[in-house]
């Protein structure tokens, strides 16, 4: 599956698989750059590719959360209470 800019496949990806597809392109993107920057081998038009899929996949990614604010919430739930923390370490005494 392709990971261009305005690619239909995306809207089919899970938000698992595209948050996980997202993060391995922005790496690939990332390590091409350093790559390039360090006078290894570049390619402008391949290094603009690698960018057009990371921004592809962001793009989609906000507008799934844009379009269910609920998955914004459940991001910004925590995994536990706040005071979960802060009641262990009343009862240890600190």
């Amino acid at each position: 599956m392709s990971v261009l800019p305005g690619d239909d496949a995306l809207s089919e990806l899970t938000m698992a698989d595209l948050r996980a597809r997202r993060a391995d392109a922005r790496r690939g993107a990332e390590l091409a750059h350093l790559r390039a920057r360090q006078g290894g081998p570049s390619d402008a038009g391949s290094l603009a590719a690698l960018d057009g899929g990371v921004e592809a996949l962001t793009d989609e990614l906000i507008a799934r959360y844009a379009a269910d604010l609920g998955l914004v919430d459940s991001l910004l739930e925590p995994a536990y209470p706040a005071n979960v923390s802060n009641a262990a370490a009343r009862k240890d005494g600190r």
